[in-house]
C-alpha cells in the first residue's frame, strides 16, 4: 500500500519523521530504497545504566552493558522486528542493522515499508540517513592553493600545468603562465612570468614550498632568461619562517637562459634559520611591460637533499610529552583504541604492527564466528558499504598515524602511543557513525577516537548522539572528537552549536567550573598552532548548550526529550556545557597513503588522535584508571594557554600526557562515588608493585602542606592510612563503613592516595587526583 504523497508526509509528522525524510520521499520511485534511522521512543536512563556498572571491574564493563542495552532494544523493538520481517520477505527492505547502545534500527527501505513502520506503537521518529560529503565529515581544515613538496622534487613544466607545490601570487596585469613562447631551456613549455599589458609596475611571485625538515643538505638548481633591464625585487627569496623573505640574489637584466646553484642549507645557518618542513623558494620578478620586452622565464626546476638520520620523535609529541612516557616503558601497549574515520591503509609500514586482529574471528571462513553480526571483521569494519574491509590511504590514515605512527619506515614516530593496538571503522552517515560507536562497545575498545563529526547546518540527531555517549561511558569507553573547523563562522555555526557532535556531548568527569549535569564518554579536542601555542582561528568555539533547540531553529525536526536540557546556555545567559576540554597540535607530519606521509595535517582532525593517543598512554600507565579519572588527569594537568581557568578556546590547555600519567600511576577509587548510608563502599587501591603508598581522607577539600615536599588536597580532620601496592592486578580494597543513621545523609569524605616512586621511574611522590564519594 503507498498512500499519497500528502497523506504519506502527514503519517510521517506524527511521528517526528524529519521533514527532509518527507521531502526526499516525493522524489523517489515506490521500488526505490532509502537508507534511515528509526527511533524509538524510550531508552534506559543514562545514570541508571552507568550507576550499575560502577561496581564492576572496567574491562567487564563493556560485556555488561552491552548484555543489558541489547535485552532492552529487542524488548523494545518486539513488533519492529516483527513488521521487518514480514517487509524483507517482499524485498521492501534490503539491509538492517539493530543500534541498540542507542535504541534505534539502521534500514534501507521503500517508501511503503517506511510509512508501515511510522505507523507503530513506540516509534519516536525515522530520520532520513544519507551519505555525505568526506567535506562535511572531516574536521581538516580548506585546503590551501598549494601543497609542499618532499625532496627531491623537480619539474619542467611539460605538463602544461603548475605543480601545486608552487604558489603564485600576481596583482591585476600580472600573467604567471606555462607556454611555449619566449623560447623554453629545454622540452617544450616553461614558467613565464610577465605582465598583460604596459603600465606601472607589477609585482609577481611564484612561491615553492619544500618540506626539507629532514634534511641535511639542500640544493636548488634551476634554468632563468629575464628580459628587460632588472631592478629591484627581481630576484630569488627565501623564507624559512613564512613570514620574513630574505633576497639570496638578483637576477641579472636582459640575460639569456643560464643555470642556477644555490645551497639552501648554507643561507639558511647565514640568516640564524634552520630548515624545516615548509621552506618557501620565491621566485620574484617586478615587470613594467609584456613578455618579451620585460619578465623572466623559469625551466628545469629542481631540489635535492642529503638527510640526517631521522629523530626519534616528531616535536607535536614531544611537546605533548608522550616521549618522556615512552622513557618509562609505557607506550600504549595493551590497549585497544577504534579509529572511526573514512578507513585506513592497514599496510602501512608505521602502522601494519599495530593493527587489530581480531581473536574471534577465522581469516577468511566466511563466518561471522563471535556472533557478533560482523563476518571476518579480522581487524574492523566499514559502516559505510557493510564489508569487512575498511580501507584508506587518506584522511583516517593521517589520523592513525598520530594515533599510532611507530617510525617502521620513517625512523621516526609521528604517533602518540606507538605500541597500542587499533582497529578501524569507515563511516560516511550518521547512522554508520553511531553503529561504529557501537561497535567499540563490540570488541571492548578501551578508547575511541574520531575525526569526523555532524555539524550544525545539517541538523544531526544530536539526541542519538549524546544516548551513544552515555551508552559508551557505561560501557567503560573514553571517547576523543574532533570539534569541527567553523570557529570562524559563528553565524552560520552559531554558538553554543558552534562544536560539532558529538564533541558537544558531556565527558566522563565535571570540572569544578561546571554547572550540574549528565555525563558522557566525550572529550572535544581544540587544535593549536606548533611552534607558537596559539590557537587555530578555525577551532570550534564553545561552550555547547543541552536545552531546547527550538529557542535556536523552530520547528526543530523532531520532538525532543527534556532530560537532555541539563546545561542550558540561553543565549549567554547561563554557562551550558564548558568546551572544549584540552588542546593538542595541528599542521603536523603524519603518515599517508599505503607508504608515504603528509606534511601540515591540520584542523581539529589532526589535533584529536594526539588526544587518542594520549588516553592510550594513561591507560597504559594504569589499566585501573576510569575514563573520568582519565578525564579529570588531563584537564587538571594541561597547560593553560588562554584565559586562567577552562575557557571556549582552548579548553582546559595544552596536553601534558607525562603529567597527567603522574597522577593516575597511584590511583584512590572510590566505588561506588554516589553510596547509600548503611550499604557498603571502598575505596580500591593501585598502583606500580612494591611501591609504598599513603591513603589521606578527610572531610574537606583543602590544600595542605606536608613535611615530605608535597602537598595534599585533603583537610581536616583527615587521616591516613599506609601501605605497599600490591600491583594492578590485585589493587588493595579499603572499606569504608557509613552507618545507616539518616544523621549521615549528605556526608562526604575526600581522598588521595600518595605513591613514593622516588626510587621508581619517575623518581617522585605521585598524588593522585582528589575523589570525592558522598552518601
Amino acid at each position: 500500500m503507498i498512500l499519497h504523497s500528502a497523506l504519506l508526509l502527514a503519517a510521517l509528522a506524527t511521528t517526528g519523521t524529519t521533514e527532509r525524510l518527507a521531502n526526499h520521499l516525493e522524489k523517489i520511485s515506490a521500488t526505490e530504497h532509502v537508507p534511515v534511522i528509526v527511533v524509538m521512543s524510550d531508552r534506559i536512563p543514562a545514570q541508571e545504566l552507568q550507576r550499575r556498572m560502577e561496581n564492576l571491574e572496567r574491562r567487564d564493563r563493556a560485556t555488561a552493558a552491552k548484555a543489558e542495552l541489547q535485552n532492552y532494544a529487542r524488548e523494545s523493538q518486539r513488533r519492529l522486528d516483527t513488521l521487518i520481517a514480514e517487509l524483507e520477505e517482499s524485498g521492501q527492505i534490503l539491509f538492517q542493522q539493530r543500534l541498540w547502545s542507542v535504541n534505534s534500527m539502521r534500514l534501507t527501505a521503500t517508501k511503503s515499508a517506511i510509512e508501515q513502520i511510522a505507523e507503530l506503537p513506540r516509534v519516536d521518529r525515522i530520520r532520513w540517513d544519507p551519505i555525505l560529503l568526506p567535506e562535511e565529515l572531516q574536521d581538516i581544515e580548506p585546503p590551501t592553493a598549494f601543497s609542499v613538496a618532499e625532496a627531491p622534487f623537480g619539474t619542467s613544466f611539460e605538463s602544461a600545468v603548475i605543480p601545486p607545490e608552487i604558489e603564485i601570487a600576481s596583482v591585476p596585469n600580472g600573467r604567471i603562465q606555462t607556454t611555449a613562447l619566449f623560447g623554453p631551456a629545454d622540452g617544450l613549455l616553461h614558467l613565464a612570468m610577465g605582465r598583460n599589458s604596459t603600465g606601472p609596475r607589477v609585482q609577481l611571485n611564484a612561491d615553492l614550498h619544500i618540506d626539507l625538515s629532514r634534511a641535511a643538505t639542500a640544493t636548488l638548481r634551476f634554468e632563468a632568461q629575464t628580459f628587460g633591464d632588472g631592478g629591484a625585487q627581481q630576484g630569488l627569496y627565501v623564507s624559512f619562517d613564512g613570514a620574513t623573505f630574505s633576497q639570496a640574489f638578483a637576477f641579472p637584466a636582459n640575460s639569456p637562459y643560464q643555470s642556477y646553484n644555490f645551497d639552501i642549507a648554507q643561507f639558511a645557518t647565514s640568516q640564524g634559520a634552520s630548515l624545516n618542513s615548509d621552506v618557501r623558494l620565491d621566485f620574484r620578478w617586478g615587470a613594467f611591460d609584456k613578455l618579451p620586452r620585460s619578465g623572466i622565464t623559469l625551466d628545469n626546476i629542481r631540489v635535492d637533499a642529503t638527510f640526517a638520520p631521522a629523530g626519534p620523535v616528531e616535536s607535536n609529541i614531544a611537546g605533548l610529552q608522550a616521549d618522556q612516557l615512552w622513557a618509562l616503558g609505557i607506550d600504549g601497549r595493551g590497549t585497544l583504541i577504534l579509529n572511526i574515520d573514512s578507513g585506513v591503509a592497514n599496510d602501512h609500514p608505521d602502522l601494519k604492527d599495530q593493527i587489530w586482529c581480531n581473536p574471534g574471528e577465522i581469516p577468511g571462513n566466511g563466518i561471522d564466528d563471535e556472533g557478533n553480526g560482523f563476518i571476518d571483521d579480522t581487524w574492523g569494519w566499514n559502516f559505510a558499504e557493510n564489508n569487512n574491509n575498511p580501507y584508506d590511504g587518506g584522511h583516517g590514515t593521517n589520523v592513525a598515524g598520530i594515533l599510532i605512527g611507530n617510525g617502521s619506515q620513517s625512523g621516526t614516530s609521528t604517533g602518540m602511543a606507538p605500541r597500542a593496538t587499533m582497529a578501524v571503522a569507515r563511516i560516511t552517515s550518521e547512522g554508520s557513525a553511531l553503529a561504529a560507536y557501537q561497535y567499540a562497545i563490540d570488541i571492548g575498545a578501551d578508547v575511541i577516537t574520531s575525526s569526523h563529526s555532524f555539524k550544525w547546518p545539517f541538523k544531526p540527531d544530536y539526541h542519538l548522539f549524546r544516548q551513544a555517549s552515555e551508552a559508551s561511558l557505561a560501557a567503560g569507553i573514553i571517547h576523543a572528537n574532533s570539534l569541527g573547523n567553523n570557529g570562524s563562522q559563528t553565524f552560520s555555526f552559531p554558538i553554543p552549536f558552534n562544536i560539532a557532535a558529538p564533541a558537544l556531548c558531556p565527558g566522563p568527569w565535571k570540572h569544578p567550573l561546571q554547572t550540574e549535569g549528565g555525563l558522557g564518554a566525550v572529550l572535544g579536542c581544540a587544535a593549536i598552532i606548533l611552534g607558537t601555542d596559539s590557537i587555530d582561528p578555525t577551532s570550534g568555539i564553545g561552550p555547547s548548550g543541552w536545552e531546547d533547540i527550538n529557542n535556536y531553529s523552530s520547528p526543530w525536526p523532531h520532538a525532543q526529550d527534556s532530560s537532555f536540557w541539563d546545561y542550558p546556555y540561553d543565549a549567554g545567559a547561563s554557562p551550558g556545557l564548558l568546551k572544549p576540554d584540552v588542546s593538542a597540535y595541528t599542521h603536523v607530519t603524519t603518515t599517508n597513503g599505503n607508504s608515504g606521509y603528509l606534511n601540515l595535517f591540520g584542523g581539529t582532525s589532526a589535533a584529536t588522535p594526539h588526544l587518542g593517543g594520549a588516553m592510550c598512554l594513561l591507560i597504559d600507565a594504569n589499566e585501573r584508571a576510569l575514563p573520568r579519572q582519565i578525564s579529570q588527569a588531563l584537564q587538571e594537568t594541561a597547560e593553560d594557554l588562554g584565559p586562567v581557568g577552562k575557557d571556549p578556546r582552548y579548553g582546559a590547555g595544552k596536553i601534558q600526557v607525562f603529567d597527567a600519567a603522574k597522577r593516575l600511576i597511584g590511583l584512590a577509587t572510590g566505588i561506588p562515588l554516589a553510596g547509600t548510608i548503611g550499604s557498603p563502599s571502598v575505596v580500591e587501591v593501585s598502583g606500580p608493585q612494591g611501591r609504598p603508598y599513603i591513603t589521606v581522607a578527610g572531610l574537606k577539600q583543602k590544600i595542605v602542606p606536608t613535611t615530605l615536599g608535597f602537598d595534599v588536597e585533603v583537610g581536616g580532620p583527615y587521616f591516613f592510612t599506609f601501605g605497599t601496592h600490591t600491583g594492578y592486578s590485585t589493587p588493595t580494597i579499603i572499606p569504608v563503613e557509613i552507618p545507616n543513621d539518616p544523621s549521615f545523609i549528605g556526608f562526604e569524605l575526600f581522598i588521595q592516595v600518595v605513591t613514593d616512586d622516588t626510587l621508581g621511574s619517575t623518581g617522585e611522590w605521585l598524588i593522585s587526583p582528589l575523589e570525592r564519594m558522598s552518601w
